[in-house]
């Protein structure tokens, strides 16, 4: 005996808080792929500025 979930009749408070946790959870992950893409960035740009100034020989390159 099978259960169709199609024909069930949710409450417009349940439908909705439902659609609130999704509609969060898509946010949360986009938050999170942002800050991850930042830091991506971020690390990025360190080592480039690091790579100059050991060419131009900066004393404390680590510094840049």
């Amino acid at each position: 005996m099978a259960y169709d979930l199609t024909t069930v009749n949710l409450p417009e408070s349940v439908q909705g808080a439902i659609g609130g946790g999704i509609l969060g959870v898509i946010i949360g992950i986009g938050i999170m792929f942002l800050l991850i893409v930042s830091l991506a960035i971020y690390i990025y740009h360190s080592f480039a500025w690091m790579t100059i100034a050991k060419k131009l020989k900066y004393k404390r390159s680590w510094l840049a």
